[in-house]
């Protein structure tokens, strides 16, 4: 049962919109314990006999990696924190936070250019809407007031911008006019 809900919609240079909800659930219904986030919440391959629709788009949509220039930090290693350890079991952090189980089961996954994707590479999810809308879904379970400051920094970080120059050039135009808001 839902209280009320917050979101923000952003339109990325490089793709679609993309929105961050907060919900905020009734008291009788809140997330306080490990096995109501796993009811919600997965960040692992799907077994590919049994959820095949899942797998299928889980490998598509929810892997992360891998990491080009943009993702890296100074030191080279993902702003993202991938890949994550394997972890046999869901557990809670004291802020709010929980890591998800990806446990070490075998499963992996190859792309067409040879990746090799873990279950350290899937990026959290929930298997009823990745499975409805075969898309990218993120979805991440938060039991403090950070989700607040989160979704909040969202809605009063202003508008994104860019910067145009126009050429009198059409060869160039053609080749520069890529970018849609």
């Amino acid at each position: 049962k839902t209280v009320a809900y917050v979101w923000v919609i952003e339109f990325q240079k490089r793709g679609l919109p993309h929105i961050h909800i907060l919900i905020f659930f009734h008291e009788d219904h809140k997330i306080r314990d490990v096995a109501t986030v796993d009811s919600i919440v997965r960040a692992q391959l799907p077994d590919p006999v049994t959820e095949p629709l899942l797998y299928a788009t889980v490998t598509k949509c929810m892997l992360h990696g891998p990491c080009g220039p943009k993702c890296k930090d100074s030191n080279g290693r993902c702003t993202k924190r991938y890949p994550r350890d394997y972890c046999s079991e869901t557990t809670m952090t004291e802020d709010g936070y929980p890591v998800y189980a990806q446990p070490d089961n075998g499963r992996e996954y190859v792309n067409s250019q040879g990746h090799r994707f873990t279950n350290c590479d899937v990026v959290p999810y929930n298997p009823q809407l990745s499975a409805e809308f075969n898309c990218h879904i993120n979805v991440e379970v938060c039991a403090s007031m950070k989700a607040v400051e989160y979704i909040h920094k969202y809605i009063y970080k202003g508008h994104d911008r860019a910067t145009v120059q126009v050429s009198n050039n059409e060869i160039d135009q053609y080749l520069e006019a890529r970018y849609i808001g």
